[in-house]
This record gives structure tokens, C-alpha cells and sequence, in this order.
């Protein structure tokens, strides 16, 4: 079976699972993208998920 371009995308990113519609994956994130409205808040998530370091290659908070 032919992957999407999206199954593509993620699966050379996948860490965890496995490329099963429906079921939780991994991945790694390479960048990100925030802004002041939501940028915090998504902070906040990582930090209440225990997180204690967060690094990606290109990270842009405007």
C-alpha cells in the first residue's frame, strides 16, 4: 500500500507506535511555530506533562 505525503512526513519523525490509523504515535517535533495567545499556554502543557527540557532545531515565539 502507497503512503500519503503526510504518512511520509511523519513517519520520518516517528519515536513511539507505530504508523496504525487510529492509534497514539510518537514523534519528533524539528520546529515550532508560536504566537502570545497560545505560546503560554502550550508552555504550560509541556511543563504539567513534566517535561523539564523541551529542544528542537528552529523554535520562533512572535
Amino acid at each position: 500500500m502507497t503512503l500519503t505525503l503526510t504518512e511520509k512526513l511523519i513517519s520520518a519523525s516517528l519515536v513511539e507506535g507505530q504508523m496504525i490509523r487510529g492509534q497514539r504515535i510518537g514523534i519528533r517535533a524539528h520546529q515550532t511555530l508560536s504566537h502570545d495567545v497560545n505560546g503560554v499556554m502550550s508552555y504550560l502543557v509541556l511543563e504539567a506533562m513534566g517535561l523539564e527540557k523541551v529542544k528542537v532545531e528552529l523554535a520562533v515565539h512572535y
